[in-house]
């Protein structure tokens, strides 16, 4: 018996393999152009919650203590000017002073009076996070932010990550004040109650962050 013969397409595998790659860089430009898409809703939010996207006349600038003590709203009204409201939990006096930089440095007529939050524990560094410089992230396109954050991340894959992929520069507290300038919510409202005896219990067995003054951060 005769049988056919049979030809091998010899290019098939590469076809296929490069039907994958084609597939995947598709799908990968799709996802960047998500990301970027996005991150701009994101950040255009952070920025009205902030006051970037205003001529503010008053900037407000320190870490919780700021954002829970200081009535934005309240303060407009009563001032009966815009008032900016830059505000990141844990902030230290180096990230502060990034901070006003960087606001400054986007704006042209800049505000007359900056508010600056001085507590107990400003002059110290001790109880703060080492990765503060995190809360920037989503400002890195910025050349005053970009310089910190790149002179303070941990690893260079750290800081290229954010540059390529704007959406990983939002954690859990920055989509919180993203959700509140999608809504443009500042209320401030509290619901905590200080504890006068537990309080006191603490400093009598030592257990309060030390008030102290370093003198690096006295000079910033």
């Amino acid at each position: 018996m005769v049988y056919p013969a049979i030809h091998m397409d010899s290019t098939a595998p590469s076809r296929l393999v490069r039907g994958y790659v084609v597939k995947l860089a598709m799908l990968a430009g799709i996802c960047l152009v998500a990301d970027r898409a996005v991150s701009r809703v994101f950040r255009s939010a952070l920025d009205h919650y902030r006051g970037f996207d205003v001529e503010a006349r008053v900037l407000l600038v320190g870490h919780s203590h700021t954002e829970l003590g200081l009535d934005k709203c309240l303060l407009e009204q009563g001032l009966r000017v815009p008032v900016a409201k830059y505000t990141l939990n844990g902030a230290s006096t180096f990230d502060r002073h990034v901070m006003i930089r960087h606001y400054f440095s986007e704006k042209k007529d800049p505000p007359d009076v900056v508010i600056y939050d001085v507590d107990a524990h400003t002059f110290t560094s001790d109880g703060l996070s080492r990765n503060s410089y995190r809360l920037l992230f989503p400002y890195i396109d910025n050349p005053v932010v970009d310089e910190y954050v790149k002179r303070n991340a941990h690893s260079f894959s750290e800081y290229i990550l954010r540059k390529l992929l704007p959406l990983s520069r939002f954690d859990e507290a920055q989509i919180n004040a993203v959700l509140r300038g999608l809504t443009s919510n500042w209320s401030n409202l509290k619901l905590g109650t200080l504890d006068v005896d537990a309080l006191r219990r603490k400093i009598a067995g030592r257990q309060m962050q030390p008030i102290l003054f370093d003198r690096q951060n006295v000079e910033v």
